[in-house]
């Protein structure tokens, strides 16, 4: 599954002033263009996007950054009982936590300071 990222133009991020439906998270946008950037797990219809004022950012890259604590290699994950995702060095075991795809761990590992 993809993630998709969307630039909100005229408000940032607070509870119904964007689409919840397929909400993951929001970041900062390091530009300044945007006052939040959020992310979803499916692409937005056009009417949501005109609607909420959203710009389509396009899809993060599912290529994991090194570690942001060791600068190890980072590696993919899957399975256990529930079938989850997950991203952890292979140096230090830093982690994320496990998500239900492929692309919202990498997202998830990725946005790590």
């Amino acid at each position: 599954m993809s993630i998709y990222r969307y630039g909100m133009r005229s408000r940032g991020f607070s509870p119904m002033c964007q689409p919840m439906d397929g909400f993951i998270g929001r970041e900062d946008d390091p530009a300044g263009k945007y006052h939040d950037i959020l992310a979803y797990n499916r692409k937005l219809l056009n009417g949501e996007l005109s609607d909420y004022e959203l710009d389509y950012l396009g899809e993060p890259d599912k290529e994991l950054n090194p570690c942001p604590f060791c600068g190890g290699k980072a590696e993919m994950n899957h399975g256990n009982e529930h079938g989850v995702w997950w991203v952890d060095c292979s140096s230090c075991g830093a982690e994320t936590v496990g998500h239900s795809t492929e692309g919202e761990a990498a997202y998830a590992w990725n946005r790590r300071i």
